[in-house]
């Protein structure tokens, strides 16, 4: 399990960035990763589409997994809720939680269908298809009128 808690440097005497850089720093993205809100506030934040919680009161919504796209995004949201923290003096901001991945079973493998092309015997004909003629553009004449 990849974890990390953020808050106040000067309380938790971590910097988020190094600590992210840790956890975080050889992950695969776009990586699923789970975010809580342990503020007094609700917050959003746009390093991370769909970023949204509410305040810690509201236990329901205080919790949200989603996609990270890379570890640039991650340090930033890092950054940013670091900021708040230090502002703040909140020991514990975020914590940021990766689960084990569970092993994936192989799919079965699809039936290929071959595709056949269609075979002519030397006996059948092609019939040439006729195109019809297209009809003549025609004008309109517009009449003009004066006052």
């Amino acid at each position: 399990m990849m974890f990390v808690e953020i808050g106040a440097p000067s309380l938790t005497g971590r910097s988020a960035n190094q600590d992210v850089e840790k956890v975080f720093g050889q992950a695969k993205f776009p990586l699923e990763i789970t975010f809580e809100n342990f503020m007094p506030r609700r917050v959003a934040f746009p390093e991370v589409p769909g970023l949204v919680l509410a305040h810690v009161a509201k236990l329901e919504d205080t919790k949200i997994t989603l996609l990270v796209r890379d570890f640039a995004s991650l340090q930033r949201l890092a950054s940013s809720v670091e900021a708040i923290a230090g502002l703040n003096s909140y020991a514990k901001a975020m914590t940021f939680t990766v689960e084990e991945p569970k092993p994936v079973e192989p799919k079965a493998e699809e039936k290929k269908e071959e595709v056949k092309e269609p075979t002519v015997s030397k006996t059948e004909t092609v019939e040439e298809v006729k195109e019809e003629p297209k009809p003549a553009k025609t004008t309109r004449n517009r009449k003009t009128t004066t006052a």
